[in-house]
């Protein structure tokens, strides 16, 4: 089914959603806030390389039988859990009041 709609196996990626709605707001004639943009840049460039590392070494965990191997990934992986949990409080902030303004905007075109 994905390889007949390729657009539907991109929306269940991790960074799927983002991206729909980054070219929903691309394509309209949104001008971006510093809000906006910088909720953008902690999502893309924070949040899902991390996610996705998070899940690659998960497999990569259950497929070792070295332990000692899987030590240092176990403490790599929390390490990664670290830098999420780090970055959620700015992420939620910027991202709530960018969607403040994402709101007014379209508020304004179709209340009005």
């Amino acid at each position: 089914m994905f390889s007949t709609y390729p657009g539907l196996g991109a929306i269940f990626e991790i960074g799927g959603p983002f991206d729909f709605f980054t070219g929903f707001l691309n394509g309209t004639q949104f001008l971006k806030d510093d809000e906006v943009l910088t909720c953008e840049a902690l999502i893309e460039y924070d949040y899902i390389p991390n996610a996705n590392a998070i899940v690659n070494m998960t497999g990569t965990i259950f497929q070792t039988d070295d332990r000692i191997e899987n030590i240092y990934n176990i403490f790599d992986q929390m390490l990664l859990v670290t830098k999420i949990t780090q970055q959620l409080h700015p992420i939620a902030f910027h991202c709530w009041n960018g969607g403040e303004n994402v709101y007014g905007h379209f508020y304004d075109i179709i209340a009005m």
